[in-house]
Parts: C-alpha cells; sequence; structure tokens
C-alpha cells in the first residue's frame, strides 16, 4: 500500500491595498532677518529713550508655536461663543488666556482649499486651489510651515483626513508629515482608510513635540472629527446624542477634552506660557440651515465664519475682538510673532494689535467663495464679501445680508439696500481681478484619490461648467438645487456608513422623480454592488452608460458588477472600455490584471501592471506586479516589486503580508517569520497576516505557535477557509483529530468550493480507517480542481485501501 500524502494546503488570501508618498521639496532659502544683528543695541537704545514702556509690552519671539484646526466647526457650537448645549471648558480655557474673535472668516467651506488659505495666507484667488478634487497646492506657494523650517523651527503636522494628505501639495516644508492613511483591510472605501480619530492624531503629535526637546517648533494638528459621519466615542455620545445635533456636539465635546490634553501636557513640559497656540475652525456644518445638510453647497455663515482664538504672550487675557478678521491672517500673524519676515505675497495681514488691543479695527474685508456648486453640479458658483457689518453674495439671484440686524441671514435685503449692495460688489471686484492668472478647471482626479474622497462624503457628478466668468450668471443658482444636494449627499454618508439599504431606497426615490441625474444611478450602481446584488448593479450601471457613454467611472462599475457575476470576459471587456476613456485609471487597470491572472495570463497581467505603474505609483500594482512575476517563476524580479513598495509605503502591513509570501516561496522562512510579525505589528485586526505567520511558523516546527497564529486569524475572522483549513492541519498534526475536523469544516462551510480543504478533511478520515469518508471527499477535491495531484494521490491510496478490505 502506498503511504497517503501528508497534510498540505498553503493559501494567503491576501488583500491588498495602495499608497503613496510625495516627494518633499527643499526648503526656501531663509528669508532676511527685520535688523542686522549689530542694529539691535541701538534700536532698543532709541526706542528706550522715546518710551520704555512701548518696548517692553512687545514680547520675545515666539519659539514655540501650535496651530490647530478643527474640520467642520461651527463658532456657534462652542460655550466660549455663547452655546449653552454643551460645555467646551479647555477651548474656553484658550479663550480666557487669550483673545477671542467674533468675526473669523474662512475662504471657503472645503477642507482642503480653506486649509491652503491658512497655510499660505492667500485666499483661492491668490494660490488657485478651489476645490478638493483636481487642485493641487502649486510648490511656488510658500507655506507657513516651509517658511517657519527656513527660520529654523523644527515642523511637524499631523492630519486627521485624507483630504489632507501631501499628495495634494499641503505638506510643504513640515519635517514630519503625519499623513498616511492605509487600510489594514485594503478597502479604500472604508472610514478607517480615510480617516483618523482624534486621540491617533494626538498623540503622536506630542510624541514629535515631546522629541524636539528645546528646539524651537511648529504643530500643525488638524482634528477631523466633527465632519461627517458623526460618530463620537463614548461617553460623549450618551451625553448629547442621538440626533444629528447631538452627535456633531458630541464630537466637538470629544475633540475639547483632546485641547485638554494637549494643554495639559505643554503645562507639564513648562511650555505653555510663552507658547503661541491658534485655534480655529477650517469651515463650519450647516446642519439643516438654509436647507443645507452638510457643508460646500453655500457660503452662509453657519459654514463660513469660524471660531478663532489666539493665545500668545503679551495678549489680552480673556479679551473678545469684534471686527472682521480672515483664516488668512492666521499665517501673518505666526509669522510677526515668530520674528520671521511676512512675504510680500501673503494678502492677510497680522493681528498682533488685535491681542494687544482687541476693540482695535483694521477695516478688513473677507473674500468667500465655493466653486463646489459649479465643478460638481452644473449650478453657478459663489463668491462674497463679509464684513462684521455685511455680508454680498453674487450669484444668479444676489443676496445681502444686515449681520448685526439679521446674524441668522434670514432676510435677503438686496433690494431694499442697493447702495450697499453695489459698494460691496465693487470691493468683490476689486479682489476677483486676480482671476485671470488662475486655472479655475480641474486636473483629472486619480481613480485612488477619487475613491477615498468618495468614501468621506466628498461628490463628484463628473460635470463641469464654463469656466468663463462670464457665463457662470447664465448657470442655474445653487438655491434652486439644494435638495438634489442633501439627497445625495444622504445617500454618500449612508454608503460611507456602510448602510446600503438606506442609500438604495434615497436613490431609487430620488430617481423616480428625476430619472436624468447621472450621480444618483452612479450611487445607487455602487449601493448594490455593496449589498452583492450583481445582476441588479448590471442594470443601473447600463443605464447609466446609455446617459454618458463616455464616462468611464460608468463603465468600471459595470466590469465590477460583471466580475461579481463571475462572466470574467465581460468584466476584462468592462475594464479595458474604462480604460479606453481614461488610461490614468489605476483601478481599472488593477482589476483587469487580476483577471488576466484568474485566466492563468501571467505575462498580460505583468504588462497591465507595468503600464499601469508608468502613469501612477501605487502599492496595489506592485503587489499584483510581484504576484504576475512568481505566476512566471521570475522570483528575484518579483522580491525588487515588493522592495520597491516597501520603499513608496515603508508601514503598509501588506508589503509585508506579500513580501513573506514571497519569502517562503524563496525557502526563506525565517525572514518571512520576521515579515509577518512586522505585519502583525501594524495591522493586529488582520487575519490574513495571522495565517501567513502560522504557516511560517509551521514550516520551522512550531506546531504550537503555528497553532495560536492560526487561532488569532480565524478569531478575527471566522470565515477566513484558508485560515480555517491551516487551523485543522495543526490540530491534527497535534493529535486532535476530533477539533481538525471541526476546522476543516467550517473551511468548507465558509467556501464551499475550497478543494483544499475536502482534501484535508479527507486525509484526515483516511488516517482514522474511515475509507469509505474519505473518497468522496477527494472526489470533491479533483471535480473542483482536475489538476490537484495530491488529491489524486490521495484517491488513489484510498481507493487500493478499498479494494484490499
Amino acid at each position: 500500500m502506498r503511504k497517503p500524502k501528508r497534510l498540505f494546503c498553503y493559501d494567503e488570501g491576501v488583500s491588498k491595498d495602495q499608497s503613496r508618498r510625495a516627494k518633499k521639496k527643499d526648503p526656501p532659502p531663509c528669508p532676511a532677518s527685520h535688523w542686522p544683528r549689530w542694529l539691535g543695541a541701538a534700536a532698543a537704545l532709541l526706542v528706550l529713550g522715546a518710551g520704555a514702556l512701548a518696548f517692553y509690552t512687545r514680547h520675545a519671539p515666539v519659539k514655540h508655536i501650535i496651530l490647530v484646526s478643527i474640520d467642520t466647526l461651527r463658532a456657534d457650537h462652542l460655550s466660549c461663543y455663547g452655546y449653552e448645549k454643551i460645555r467646551t471648558p479647555n477651548i474656553d480655557r484658550l479663550a480666557e488666556d487669550g483673545v477671542a474673535f467674533d468675526n473669523a472668516a474662512t475662504a471657503t467651506p472645503l477642507t482642503l482649499p480653506a486649509h491652503a488659505s491658512i497655510f499660505t495666507g492667500r485666499s483661492p484667488l491668490g494660490h488657485g486651489l478651489i476645490d478638493n478634487f483636481g487642485f493641487v497646492l502649486e510648490e511656488s506657494e510658500e507655506t507657513i510651515a516651509e517658511l517657519l523650517q527656513a527660520a529654523g523651527f523644527a515642523t511637524g503636522g499631523f492630519v486627521g483626513s485624507f483630504v489632507l494628505d501631501s499628495r495634494a501639495g499641503i505638506g510643504q516644508g513640515f519635517d514630519t508629515y503625519f499623513d498616511r492613511f492605509e487600510a489594514p483591510t485594503g478597502k479604500l472605501t472604508s472610514l478607517e482608510s480615510n480617516q483618523r480619530p482624534g486621540d491617533r492624531v494626538l498623540s503622536p503629535a506630542l510624541d514629535w513635540i515631546r522629541s524636539q526637546g528645546d528646539r524651537p517648533f511648529f504643530a500643525f494638528i488638524h482634528f477631523f472629527d466633527p465632519h461627517t459621519p458623526y460618530a463620537p466615542p463614548e461617553p460623549y455620545r450618551s451625553d448629547h446624542g442621538p440626533g444629528k445635533v447631538g452627535l456633531y456636539d458630541g464630537e466637538i465635546a470629544f475633540v475639547d477634552s483632546l485641547v485638554g490634553e494637549l494643554v495639559a501636557f505643554l503645562e507639564e513640559r513648562d511650555l505653555y506660557h510663552d507658547a503661541l497656540v491658534i485655534i480655529l475652525g477650517d469651515h463650519g456644518e450647516a446642519l439643516g440651515d438654509h436647507g443645507e445638510e452638510t457643508h460646500g453647497y453655500f457660503v452662509y455663515d453657519e459654514t463660513i465664519r469660524v471660531p478663532l482664538i489666539v493665545k500668545a504672550p503679551g495678549a489680552q487675557a480673556g479679551g473678545r475682538a469684534a471686527a472682521q478678521v480672515r483664516s488668512i491672517d492666521i499665517l501673518p500673524t505666526t509669522l510677526d510673532l515668530a520674528g520671521v519676515a511676512i512675504p510680500p505675497a501673503v494678502e492677510g495681514v497680522s493681528l498682533r494689535s488685535h491681542l494687544r488691543d482687541p476693540e482695535k479695527d483694521l477695516g478688513l474685508t473677507a473674500y468667500i467663495e465655493t466653486h463646489y456648486t459649479r465643478l460638481h453640479f452644473g449650478a453657478a458658483p459663489l463668491r462674497g464679501i463679509r464684513t462684521d457689518r455685511y455680508k454680498f453674495i453674487e450669484a444668479p439671484q444676489p443676496e445681502l445680508y444686515d449681520l448685526r440686524a439679521d446674524p441668522t441671514e434670514a432676510g435677503n435685503v438686496f433690494g431694499e439696500n442697493k447702495a450697499v449692495a453695489d459698494q460691496l460688489a465693487s470691493a468683490l471686484e476689486r479682489w476677483v481681478q486676480k482671476d485671470s492668472v488662475r486655472n479655475l478647471s480641474p486636473s483629472p482626479v486619480d481613480a485612488e484619490t477619487e475613491q477615498r474622497l468618495r468614501a468621506l462624503g466628498y461628490m463628484t457628478t463628473g460635470t463641469e461648467s464654463s469656466v468663463s466668468r462670464q457665463d457662470w450668471k447664465s448657470l442655474p443658482d445653487p438655491k434652486d438645487s439644494i435638495d438634489l444636494f442633501n439627497q445625495l449627499t444622504s445617500a454618500r454618508a449612508a454608503i460611507a456608513a456602510g448602510e446600503a439599504d438606506r442609500a438604495t431606497e434615497i436613490l431609487n426615490r430620488l430617481l423616480e422623480k428625476d430619472p436624468d441625474v447621472m450621480l444618483a444611478h452612479m450611487m445607487l450602481g455602487e449601493a448594490l454592488l455593496l449589498e452583492r446584488q450583481f445582476d441588479e448593479a448590471v442594470g443601473v450601471f447600463r443605464t447609466a452608460l446609455e446617459k454618458n457613454d463616455r464616462s468611464p467611472e460608468a463603465a468600471y462599475g459595470l466590469a465590477l458588477a460583471y466580475l461579481g457575476t463571475g462572466r470574467l470576459p465581460e468584466a476584462a471587456a468592462g475594464f479595458e472600455r474604462c480604460l479606453s476613456l481614461d488610461p490614468r485609471h489605476d483601478r481599472a487597470g488593477l482589476q483587469l490584471a487580476e483577471i488576466r491572472l484568474r485566466q492563468d495570463r501571467p505575462a498580460e497581467a505583468e504588462k497591465l501592471a507595468r503600464q499601469t505603474l508608468a502613469e501612477r505609483s501605487s502599492t496595489s500594482l506592485q503587489l499584483l506586479l510581484a504576484d504576475a512575476l512568481l505566476a512566471q517563476d521570475k522570483r528575484d524580479a518579483a522580491l525588487a516589486a515588493l522592495e520597491q513598495a516597501l520603499d513608496e509605503a515603508p508601514d503598509n502591513p501588506l508589503v509585508y503580508l506579500n513580501l513573506g509570501n514571497v519569502l517562503m516561496e524563496a525557502g526563506k522562512i525565517e525572514e518571512a517569520v520576521s515579515s509577518y510579525r512586522r505585519a502583525a505589528e501594524l495591522a493586529p485586526g488582520n487575519g490574513r497576516v495571522f495565517n501567513g505567520l502560522g504557516n511560517a511558523l509551521a514550516r520551522l516546527g512550531e506546531t504550537r505557535e503555528a497553532l495560536e497564529a492560526f487561532r488569532k486569524a480565524v478569531t478575527l475572522d471566522p470565515s477566513f477557509a484558508p485560515g480555517q483549513n491551516n487551523l485543522g492541519i495543526a490540530l491534527a498534526t497535534l493529535g486532535r483529530p476530533a477539533d481538525a475536523e471541526k476546522a476543516f469544516r467550517k473551511a468548507i462551510e465558509s467556501d464551499p468550493a475550497y478543494a483544499e480543504a475536502y482534501n484535508n478533511l479527507g486525509f484526515l478520515y483516511l488516517q482514522a480507517g474511515a475509507v469509505g469518508e474519505a473518497i468522496p471527499l477527494f472526489r470533491r477535491a479533483l471535480t473542483l480542481r482536475p489538476d490537484y495531484e495530491q488529491a489524486r494521490s490521495n484517491l488513489a491510496v484510498a481507493l487500493e485501501a478499498q479494494g484490499r478490505d
């Protein structure tokens, strides 16, 4: 009787992620100081002779600067601004120790362009970044981090959302920029892939500050938490929920607690008293005011008026400044207090005088805008001017509000106060003359960025209206399409939260009223894909393509739907069509290459991966390229691809997971164990990582340690068939056949087409002498995999044993 083959099944079950690091540019040359060193003493003597008091009230330049941006934070939802439903004692503390500005305006109600204005001291008219989609901050722009870096400050940025990823140019000048958003699961549409809670932003920021010692530093800390979807941790959820406003307030209360941790940290290190601490909102949140649920569509004060608190040495404690100021004034104020020259291109002004005398009025006007309506919904853009008394909004139906008499902007007085409207319109015209040098059309957005922004709730229809300002007034007024925007926003939020059924209900209802809304078809198809209703998704994406046969995203969605039904030829044709419409569509290139691998065409998969990588670097494509090379026995080239991926994404657990797999194939088991352990450190919730670790440990003969790794894998993902199968192998090896049988059966239950589990269960029965039960299992394995030689050999042994009996 021939000896049965030993148990063997090696299946990584690997998912992939993609990540890319933006290149750092060299810092600009150090700007000239205000005075030659030898002149300082003479100047001091002159000032002392003229009036010593004026000199001594001007404090030494600050050496420690902390800028805290709280995303989507309304001014009127802080207790120091009069809100009574929640308490924000830690932000209030900063207001008590510094100056709070009652009329601070952001330049635009969108995260990326708003921060571009904060960082450059220039309006979107000046720096040209006007939307989250398709725009980047040009390297020619000088940022606050670059200017402070050149002056000798250590610079660190710590952000809570992919919107501020360094690839958008916003990380210029930072020695350290904590912006990596890599999902352990590899799913770019999950919230964890694109945002992180505030405590996971603050912790590395404090570690970085601690590491600077006595060196001057600039720390930028961005809390994304008040942004949708509102999901405050306990006890803030219970204390303030469950409604929309309550959950929003709960997130603000949570961030306030983090501000308290920051202040306590600075006090413990004796930094607080002499530090410059600035807290502001990048923009607000509408919460249903003026019919807008979120932000970006309108420029009313609920999204434009932001909190701004400046705590600086020598500032009047508890001061309140009523004059109009702007987010573009942050950079010049910071540079002024740090003793750094303010570049002439900066449009903002220093607010130092407000810190000494909060009642001072510099007579500023704030320029405000949103192009979100034009770029994504084909409606007119909105531009305006805000003072501490009036707001003028240029629109097809122009608007004017008296903010003192009507702070909620309930009554449009444009027709009643034409003189003021004309005056502000003239001021607006002076601002927008800079438009002639600005690009108002977005560049193509790479597929990964678009997918990540959509996961955060930002939407695009792919619509772009004429860039001619003269034509904008002929476009629909955004006020007439706010209901459509809100419904799509709600559906997008439901998809991001994984509530596909709720999104489907909203979108079907919308399409019944207006079947021509392209974005609604696209989002409905996406929701159906999430629900794995692939046949229904095929019909929806076909309809979308009938409405716009030039849409690469509609072609991509249809191909995904075909892939879900198992129709590989149709799916491949769909991805090819997508690439013909948009050669830069890396997700389509990735999917098509994966299909070619499944079709045993690895050379074609390699070619596709390389072509797509030539357009844009992608960790996922590097991983797939490695798979394609391995399938052609090009092991050295596969290792090179993984090493390049590791160089580009050194903290991506999936790279270490795949590297471990290749090292296993190469017989470098101990190196594979090290790679798997590093992956486990980076992604402790990924069952596939522990499955790979278990396989490597088993190869080293560490069966009991391998058993624990497999148990961890199936605990994290009970439906992961390879993990259950390998757990069964370890249990059988340790002489526990009953437990092994349960694991093999769970593997088969999770994946009825998993041939290895049938073979291994059959082998278990064969060892126990249950030949009659083993034979149909081996036959089932061969039905699923006719080329499965191990199962064929085991079946021959079983038939021989049955014949002898």
